[in-house]
């Protein structure tokens, strides 16, 4: 029982990140900040510009398509929690539902940043190696890890 929760729980998180959970800005406005400052960290040229904004306007449109069901996905938790006990195959259908978007959506996010992430520099790099040690290390202190 505890496992399901969990899982629920995990599941209802991630569909809020996915969904855009900040309600001060829109999901264009984030991806737009996101692509500004990659651009300035990492000095972009106009190719790399260009392979930056493909990626994001694909992500965009992955969270337009993940928003039309949105609702639904609403309507069927509601359901399956207003039974008197946890339909559990329910659940994991629900989230299996949402694992085959993942799995099927991924490939096309991979091969779009690797295009982008090839088309840098090796001094452009490092500058990403040294930025996810940063964000490594700052999640690590938030969650209390050594």
């Amino acid at each position: 029982m505890k496992k399901i929760l969990l899982i629920l729980t995990m599941v209802l998180i991630t569909s809020g990140l996915i969904s855009g959970c900040n309600h001060h800005a829109t999901p264009e406005q984030k991806l737009n900040y996101i692509t500004e400052e990659i651009d300035d960290e990492l000095d972009l040229n106009a190719e790399q510009l260009v392979k930056l904004n493909k990626l994001k306007t694909h992500l965009l449109g992955l969270h337009k398509s993940h928003k039309a069901e949105k609702e639904q996905h609403h309507k069927q938790l509601q359901a399956i929690l207003a039974k008197p006990y946890l339909d559990q195959q329910a659940i994991l259908s629900h989230i299996s539902k949402k694992t085959n978007f993942i799995n099927e959506k991924s490939p096309e996010v991979v091969a779009l940043l690797a295009e982008f992430y090839d088309s840098l520099n090796e001094e452009q790099h490092e500058k990403v190696r040294e930025l996810a040690d940063k964000h490594h290390d700052r999640h690590a202190r938030w969650n209390n890890e050594d």
